[in-house]
This record gives structure tokens, C-alpha cells and sequence, in this order.
């Protein structure tokens, strides 16, 4: 982006300044620019002023024609989404298994990796995307974690369909209820924990 400095330039910074005008002489030098359109060696104060007033271009198009900066290839950036997303091709389940719990003998000693998906109620690929999630730092999806909570509450309007009267602290749950079961909310309670009370029709 920025040209090197010149030995003189160096110097003239480097140098311990005696005086505020000497010290203004010095910024005014290091931060005035050539312009390579013009060819001439005259320094520009504000570069990107002189291009525009002068040459009716911006600095990113000055930049991108007159300075040579180096830009990250396609293969760079290849290499770093393959070090973001490392490939599944012939890593069997149990590697993977001990690639996202090293240390799991520590802790699940006596579970497998089913029983823990199975304890919270996700699959392989769930815990994968909240893995990368954590890796990556992205936001969690909302459309899945909805998704999730109303799969969550099927389970739960179908384990408690057959009761007359109901009460529960999940609106998802509560929906279910009133929409596939003919449940009708009579109260809602928001304290300790907002609570629907349901009676069945």
C-alpha cells in the first residue's frame, strides 16, 4: 500500500527532533508522496487529493494500476478455506471421533460417541456444524435452532397429548398442543418461569 521510505527520510525520522517546527518539517517530508502519473519528481502532500483533482481517478484504481502490491493468489486462499475445512474423504468414524474429543478418555470414559449425541438430542452432522461454529466463530443458524425447538416440542406435545390438563414452559410445546391435540390455554404464568396451563377440550 505505502512505498518504502527513503534512507533520508529514515534519517530525517529517526533523528531526535529539537524543536516542534523541525519535528512539523519532519512528518510533513515522511508523509508527502510522488505521484507516478506525472512522472515528475515533485511530492505530494495528499496523494490521493493530486489523483483526484489531477487525474479524475480514484485511489483504489491509482493503486491498483501504479503500485505493484502483492496480492494473495487463488491458491493462498485455497489453502487457507482447506485449513478452515479440512476434508472427511477416508477418515473413518472413529478418528473423527477422537479429532473432536482428544482428551475424551479424561472425561467420557465410559461413553461412546452415540450415547453423548443421543444425552443431547443431535445428530453427527449437528455437532459438526456446532463445532465449526465454535472454530469459526460464525453465528448460529436461527432458522435450525427454530427448527430444532419444534421438533423438540413434537416429542413433547406427543409424550403429554393423552393428560387432561397440562402445564408447560415451552411456547413451542404449548402451540403443538392447542394445534394438533384440541388443548386450550386457560392461564399463563410468568412467575418463576413463564408457564401455559392447558386444558384438553
Amino acid at each position: 500500500m505505502f512505498r518504502e521510505r527513503t534512507k533520508e527520510e529514515n534519517k530525517i525520522i529517526n533523528n531526535f527532533v529539537r524543536s516542534k517546527s523541525e519535528l512539523i518539517k519532519a512528518k510533513e517530508f515522511a508523509m508527502s508522496e510522488k505521484c507516478l502519473i506525472c512522472g515528475d519528481n515533485k511530492e505530494h502532500k495528499n496523494l490521493g487529493a493530486h489523483v483526484w483533482g489531477a487525474h479524475k481517478i480514484k485511489m483504489d484504481e491509482y493503486r491498483k494500476t501504479y503500485v505493484a502490491v502483492p496480492d494473495e493468489s487463488e491458491s493462498d486462499i485455497e489453502e487457507v478455506e482447506q485449513e478452515i475445512e479440512p476434508s472427511d474423504e477416508g477418515i473413518s468414524y472413529k478418528d473423527r471421533v477422537k479429532s473432536v474429543f482428544k482428551d475424551s478418555e479424561k472425561f467420557y470414559t465410559d461413553k461412546p460417541m452415540s450415547t453423548f449425541l443421543e444425552d443431547f438430542e443431535i445428530n453427527e452432522q449437528e455437532l459438526r456444524d456446532i463445532v465449526k461454529q465454535y472454530k469459526t466463530g460464525q453465528p448460529i443458524n436461527v432458522i435450525q435452532t427454530v427448527k430444532k425447538k419444534e421438533e423438540l416440542a413434537k416429542k413433547s406435545a406427543e409424550e403429554l397429548k393423552d393428560k387432561d390438563t397440562v402445564d408447560v414452559t415451552d411456547v413451542h410445546t404449548a402451540e403443538e398442543l392447542v394445534k394438533k391435540y384440541n388443548f386450550v390455554v386457560t392461564e399463563v404464568r410468568s412467575r418463576p418461569v413463564k408457564t401455559w396451563v392447558l386444558v384438553k377440550k
